[in-house]
């Protein structure tokens, strides 16, 4: 029933339900987020927000986080150098958030302070405050990798 459950409710969950909190200017600024990122840390950033999975990954019961694995490996995030990638995902049907760090990423930031994010997170996406919430949340990230990779003065990191 549960199953059952969830398939109905991606199903009612329409593609412009993401159109209407991410315009393509609210893309263009979290990119924009991403970027500037990089030029304060060392690891690469990664921002994925989906509507709804597909019928065939329900009826497999794919969940959140196998689906935002999966967008790991497929977006080649495991190829950043020193494999320093990061997957901040967003599955608005479940209402579930996902962070993928690679393992150039272990023991530098502890799971408290991911969730913590996500957390924070999770909350602006309940109070409908998805823009800002991303916002603070891709910030976050980007302050807290600034302080365990910065970027040293003599490296130059493309965008």
């Amino acid at each position: 029933m549960r199953h059952l459950h969830r398939l109905l409710r991606h199903r009612r969950t329409p593609r412009s339900a993401g159109m209407r909190h991410f315009s393509p200017s609210v893309l263009a600024r979290f990119q924009d987020t991403i970027l500037e990122g990089r030029r304060l840390h060392q690891a690469h950033l990664h921002l994925a927000i989906e509507t709804a999975l597909s019928s065939a990954a329900l009826l497999a019961g794919c969940t959140p986080r196998q689906r935002a694995q999966r967008l790991f490996a497929v977006h080649d995030i495991t190829l950043v150098p020193a494999r320093r990638g990061l997957l901040l995902y967003l599955n608005l049907a479940d209402r579930r958030i996902e962070l993928i760090a690679d393992r150039g990423l272990d023991g530098l930031v502890t799971p408290a302070q991911w969730q913590s994010i996500c957390t924070q997170l999770a909350h602006a996406c309940a109070c409908g405050e998805f823009e800002s919430g991303i916002h603070h949340a891709l910030r976050e990230v980007n302050q807290l990798l600034a302080l365990v990779l910065p970027v040293q003065a003599d490296q130059s990191r493309p965008l």
